[in-house]
């Protein structure tokens, strides 16, 4: 009898998880944008980093110029840093504190992406170009914010 439910309820699991990847399949292919904008921030919201990277990476375009391009931005670079792709976060932090100088979330963005760059170091026994940048780029950081909160981090 437990042999039965138990595997009854794989057979549930694996259709379930059949299901919920097509629809994350359907809605990468979808052209709605707001539907993407409306899963990218759930999946974001939920820690679902790589499936909210995928979305954002495709609506960014779509938002430029727009009042949530700011928002698509940042979640985007945030996305890729969790999914531990620091060289493309690095790049997009950098292009949202070009692009949105004045946000209440430069300073932040300017702070992941020196630690981006400082994930990038690799061990002492290699090259130390990745660690002399990623000490400049913390240099950097705490010349233009010198009372930030995470002075102490940097």
């Amino acid at each position: 009898m437990k042999s039965k439910i138990l595997k009854y309820s794989f057979f549930l699991l694996v259709f379930f998880l059949t299901v919920s990847c097509n629809d994350y399949q359907k809605l990468l292919r979808s052209e709605d944008v707001a539907e993407k904008y409306k899963a990218a921030e759930e999946y974001y919201e939920n820690e679902e980093w790589r499936k909210a990277a995928n979305l954002f990476e495709q609506i960014t375009p779509k938002y430029r110029g727009r009042p949530q391009a700011e928002r698509v931005t940042f979640f985007y670079a945030n996305s890729l840093l969790n999914t531990k792709n620091y060289v493309l976060a690095a790049f997009k932090f950098e292009e949202f504190v070009k692009a949105y100088p004045m946000s209440q979330k430069a300073e932040e963005a300017a702070f992941l992406g020196a630690f981006c760059y400082y994930k990038q170091s690799p061990t002492f026994t290699l090259t130390q170009e990745k660690t002399d940048e990623a000490i400049e780029k913390l240099q950097q950081f705490i010349n233009y914010y010198p009372y930030s909160e995470k002075l102490s981090e940097a």
